[in-house]
C-alpha cells in the first residue's frame, strides 16, 4: 500500500498501484479509519497522527453545507414567490414569514433549523417540500 502526502497530510492512498513519490506503508497502516478521518491525518516519523482540530473543522464545514442545502430547499422557494403572493399575506403571516426567513438566514450561526409556519406547511404538496403554486 502507498500513501500520498502533501504538506504533511495524507491526501491519498492506493491499495493497488501507487503514486509518484508515494510512501510505502503496511497494508493495515490506516486501520479502521474512515475516509474523512484519513483526510485529517498527518504522516509523522512513519506514523499516522489524527489532527482532531482539522477533523472538527471539516465536520463543521460539512454541517454548514448541509444547513445551506436545507435552506435552499425549504426556505428559498417560499420566500422567492414574488409580489403577487406577498400581497395576499395578512400582516400576521408577513410577520411570521419574516421571522422564519431571518431564522433561516441565521441557521449557519445558530444551527437551529426553524419550524415552518403552519399556514405555509399546509401549502406543500403531500410528501414533498415543494410548495403548491
Amino acid at each position: 500500500m502507498q500513501i500520498q502526502v502533501t504538506d504533511g497530510y495524507i491526501t491519498g492512498y492506493a491499495q493497488t498501484g501507487g503514486f509518484v513519490d508515494g510512501i510505502e506503508v503496511p497494508d493495515d497502516f490506516l486501520g479502521d479509519m474512515t475516509p474523512e478521518e484519513i483526510r485529517c491525518c498527518r504522516f509523522e516519523n512513519g506514523a499516522v497522527v489524527l489532527d482532531e482540530s482539522r477533523l472538527l473543522q471539516q465536520q463543521e464545514a460539512g454541517e454548514l453545507e448541509q444547513l445551506r442545502e436545507m435552506r435552499a430547499i425549504e426556505c428559498f422557494p417560499v420566500v422567492n414567490r414574488g409580489k403577487p403572493w406577498y400581497d395576499r399575506l395578512t400582516p400576521q403571516q408577513q410577520s411570521e414569514l419574516d421571522s422564519w426567513y431571518q431564522s433561516w438566514l441565521d441557521v449557519t450561526i445558530s444551527h437551529d433549523i426553524p419550524q415552518m409556519p403552519a399556514w405555509i406547511r399546509g401549502g406543500l404538496k403531500a410528501g414533498t417540500r415543494e410548495y403548491i403554486q
